[in-house]
């Protein structure tokens, strides 16, 4: 193997041979692995899977407080302790491969020694978001409610710009959507905070479906709505997210 650890910086995966690590990140304190064993260890379910490798880390003699849990297309193990979690790494390499031998294994737990979780991004309600599309633009939106405490419900704005928009600009600009964001993108800077100002419009009661505050959506379906919001031709995605600003009620503002 070559030397060198290999760290994917853009989603915290630290790769050891075929096996990834999550390292721990805006939202997680603990190491982790997802990967489906039970085709591996040849039984039908990954829950046999993971009783089969807790006796195998056992025998290994790997201590370090993990935990496992399996699901039906993975097991996952979990750890604060990030060497015992590079030991099951190692472990799983061996068993799919005998002869894997992970040469620079120092050099991986010097890098674990010395790994701080980054930092959560500030958030609430009433900060103004920027939301990066493909074309190096931006459009924009509002964080309005926090739904049970803690799911950020937002404004969409009709405003597409590559500066950074005036609170003015902001209030000009019609709503175009409410949707339900999950927190780990303002947590981890996927949507950067750019400022706070009074809030612009409040998502009333819907109904027990509630398409608002229980239908959360992925920054691809975001982006894609952002970019195609205006066509004739709309996809079922984008329908559904329009649909949402029937909900919204402006309030009025005083902008400075």
């Amino acid at each position: 193997m070559d030397k060198g650890v290999i760290f994917n910086a853009l989603d915290y995966q630290l790769q050891v041979g075929e096996i990834s690590i999550s390292v721990p990140d805006h939202s997680s304190k603990e190491y982790s692995i997802f990967t489906d064993l039970a085709d591996f260890f040849g039984v039908e379910t990954n829950n046999e899977a993971q009783k089969m490798l807790t006796v195998k880390v056992k025998d290994e003699g790997i201590r370090g407080k993990l935990h496992f849990d399996a699901e039906s297309d993975f097991v996952g193990i979990y750890s604060r302790n990030g060497k015992a979690i590079l030991k099951v790494a190692v472990l799983l390499n061996k068993l799919m491969k005998e002869d894997f031998n992970l040469l620079n294994i120092q050099e991986y737990e010097q890098f674990i020694d010395s790994w701080k979780r980054p930092k959560k991004q500030k958030w609430g309600i009433g900060d103004i978001f920027s939301i990066k599309l493909p074309s190096g633009t931006y459009f924009f939106g509002q964080i309005v409610e926090l739904n049970e405490g803690v799911a950020p419900i937002c404004l969409i704005f009709d405003l597409n710009s590559k500066h950074m928009p005036s609170t003015q600009e902001i209030y000009d600009a019609e709503i175009i959507t409410a949707v339900w964001i999950n927190s780990y993108y303002f947590d981890d800077y996927t949507f950067n905070v750019l400022f706070r100002m009074e809030i612009i419009g409040e998502v009333g009661s819907t109904n027990r479906r509630d398409p608002v505050r229980n239908v959360t959506w992925s920054t691809s379906s975001l982006e894609e709505f952002c970019m195609n919001y205006q066509l004739e031709w709309k996809s079922e995605v984008i329908e559904n997210m329009l649909y949402n600003r029937h909900f919204v009620r402006r309030r009025k503002c005083m902008i400075e």
